[in-house]
């Protein structure tokens, strides 16, 4: 305990954010024999709490690995994005990143988990699904937020994948991330269909009619600004431009016969 407090007074970092070996080096021992007298960081914490010390939060190592996962990538790119590099950065060491999330693609899935717009689209299409209008302009909305919030991260992604069709950003989009975009937008494109309100077009291309305009919004918005006379709309016209004209290409009339 009185190492722990003054490792964490050294340092300016509450003792949660402190990891076990800057702990034990403090104390003068191994992990393992910290380990072995402390026998969990929960024992350590709830005994400085009894003494009437408060340690502060610690985020699990899932939560700090995503984090220190999206800083290298903002920061350096993919090529950078080791389980090494990134259990630096989460104060943790690789097996936990293994154990928690089951290597490099578990950790790639949880990342966009958190920060793509796909968890909040498929928000956007959960019963009961939006006609196809209203969900549209919402699928849009969320994707760019999504986008403006993490410019990085989205540039990111692409170059990399393009860059190396073998490498990891792409397997993960290839392998998990686009077929559950495309089987959720794919779905609910198909119902809008039987509904009356869509073209019968292949669902294939639906989804890439739909997805490709923002995708290519998003990740050029960023560049444009550096060329004046193409400066980028601000958001809700983006989406009421892009929406439109998904709208004129591919929805039905209401009513038909009338319009007929």
């Amino acid at each position: 305990m009185q190492a722990a407090v003054k490792a964490a007074e050294e340092s300016g970092l509450a003792v949660a954010d402190l990891s076990l070996d800057a702990i034990a080096r403090r104390a003068g021992v191994s992990r393992t024999t910290l380990f072995r007298r402390i026998g969990s960081r929960r024992r350590l914490e709830a005994a400085l709490r009894a003494a009437g010390v408060e340690p502060g939060e610690r985020p699990g190592v899932r939560a700090r690995a995503v984090a220190a996962a999206a800083d290298i990538v903002r920061e350096r790119g993919f090529a950078a994005l080791t389980l090494e590099a990134v259990a630096v950065g989460a104060r943790c060491s690789v097996p936990a990143l293994h154990s928690q999330l089951g290597g490099r693609e578990g950790l790639l899935a949880a990342m966009f988990e958190r920060y793509s717009p796909l968890p909040r689209v498929e928000a956007v299409l959960a019963e009961p699904a939006p006609p196809l209008s209203i969900g549209v302009r919402a699928i849009y909305g969320a994707a760019f937020d999504a986008a403006v919030a993490e410019p990085r991260l989205v540039q990111g992604l692409f170059a990399d994948a393009l860059g190396r069709p073998d490498g990891p950003a792409a397997r993960f989009l290839i392998g998990s991330y686009l077929p559950r975009a495309v089987a959720s937008l794919g779905r609910w494109l198909e119902g809008e269909v039987a509904a009356d309100r869509c073209r019968p077009l292949p669902t294939p291309l639906l989804v890439q009619l739909l997805v490709a305009p923002i995708v290519f919004h998003a990740t050029t918005r960023g560049l444009a600004f550096a060329v004046p006379s193409l400066a980028p709309p601000p958001r809700d016209e983006v989406i009421e431009v892009l929406a439109a004209a998904y709208l004129r290409a591919v929805a039905l009339p209401p009513n038909r016969d009338a319009a007929a």
